[in-house]
């Protein structure tokens, strides 16, 4: 099985309600939630992104559709955590 590493944004909410977190280049696509913690937020969009690459996967989403957007992000080992709002990335198996 393979990871790939997404580079999302994970932000707490402007009223202290809970956290937003996407993957801006496939937002339109789904790839865009929320979570009352910021591990709930995650979660949520690691099930998202497992969606969406389960739809590149079965043609659903044209190959091409996915090059325009910088194609699929990289494999990588392990993920990395911020505490504050700065990018975060994680790992999706497929």
């Amino acid at each position: 099985m393979e990871s790939l590493d997404f580079a999302i944004v994970l932000e707490a909410d402007d009223h202290g309600n809970g956290w937003h977190s996407c993957y801006p280049a496939w937002e339109d696509w789904g790839a865009a939630t929320c979570g009352n913690t910021r591990e709930e937020a995650i979660s949520n969009i690691k099930e998202a992104l497992a969606i969406i690459l389960a739809e590149i996967h079965d043609g659903t989403i044209a190959g091409d559709e996915v090059a325009e957007r910088g194609g699929l992000p990289y494999s990588r080992p392990q993920a990395t955590a911020n505490t504050d709002n700065s990018p975060v990335s994680v790992l999706v198996s497929i």
